[in-house]
């Protein structure tokens, strides 16, 4: 019993030295063994990162970096979480490698401008796949 007890709390102390030891290397424990640096499905970009109404737009850019078997939705959201505008719809494989951009012009679904505020656009495969920020600023005529 004492030999299996023994046993037991020795290979426990072993297990809990090389997560530490990983830990503290960062995960290059086994160096060239395995890689923890994932890279995302989609990068994605705007430019700018605001919009005036009925004066500019906002480009969004996106590359995908491995195939989307299942396609890709793109839209805009508010603060409160409402779908105010969907930008792309594409049901088909996207391969990798495929890159587009489209251009958003402050207009909701139904071709109103949306107030000023806070809004994120969001890519959607199986997952979200990333999202960011767009400031829409106050139009004002003078």
């Amino acid at each position: 019993m004492k030999t299996k007890l023994k046993t037991t709390i020795g290979i426990g102390i072993g297990l809990v030295l090389i997560a530490v030891a990983v830990f503290i290397g960062g995960g290059n424990l086994f160096k060239g063994s395995f890689n923890l640096n994932f890279r995302p499905a989609l990068t994605h970009s705007v430019s700018p990162s605001y919009l005036i109404p009925a004066r500019s737009s906002v480009v969004i850019r996106y590359t995908a970096n491995r195939a989307l078997n299942y396609g890709l939705y793109l839209y805009i959201e508010d603060s409160l979480k409402k779908n105010v505008k969907e930008l792309l719809s594409v049901r088909n494989p996207l391969p990798k490698g495929t890159s587009n951009s489209i251009a958003w012009d402050g207009r909701d679904n139904a071709g109103n401008f949306v107030p000023p505020g806070s809004y994120n656009y969001i890519f959607l495969g199986t997952t979200t796949l990333g999202t960011g920020k767009i400031n829409v600023k106050q139009f004002s005529i003078k």
